[in-house]
């Protein structure tokens, strides 16, 4: 098979099975070699404790974690943080709403339909309303694509009609 085939069916250039191709003929292994460069600034230990942490406290930003990381004797900054964030998988995402009933709403919305269970509705008029929200607090949460992770809201946030 040539190298053109090759490349071809790999669907890499073929200056790169070339170099393969010569490195395996004058090491006999394809093995990659120590490059020199900076060394990583965290051990598998470390980058273990940091994805528990991360499993643990979902929400809070790169920062914060590594501020408790800090307290752990693991000092690392936030942009090495989410370097390993993102070897992991994670990336920091808007959590799925999910609306909270309380008991009272619950208790209030039995009472309603209770009170106006003969009510003729063909003799209702409806009217709309103009809701605005005059501030909403967007958290994000470290997660996987793919990944649900709930936060409870309750389904009418601060607004004026």
């Amino acid at each position: 098979m040539s190298n053109v085939d090759i490349s071809q069916y790999l669907r890499i250039s073929e200056t790169t099975v070339r170099y393969w191709l010569e490195r395996y003929e004058t090491t006999g292994d394809i093995e990659i070699i120590q490059k020199s460069g900076r060394k990583r600034s965290t051990t598998e230990k470390q980058d273990d404790i940091i994805q528990s942490m991360v499993a643990q406290h979902p929400t809070e930003s790169a920062r914060q974690i590594a501020f408790r990381l800090s307290k752990k004797g693991i000092k690392i900054s936030e942009t090495t943080l989410r370097r390993r964030f993102k070897e992991a998988g994670l990336q920091s995402m808007k959590p799925t709403s999910k609306p909270l009933l309380t008991g009272d709403h619950i208790k209030k919305r039995l009472q309603w339909a209770i009170q106006h269970q003969d009510i003729d509705w063909n003799q209702v008029i409806f009217t709309d309303e103009s809701s605005f929200h005059m501030k909403q607090v967007i958290k994000h949460v470290w997660k996987k694509r793919g990944e649900e992770y709930y936060v409870s809201t309750v389904k009418h946030p601060v607004k004026i009609h």
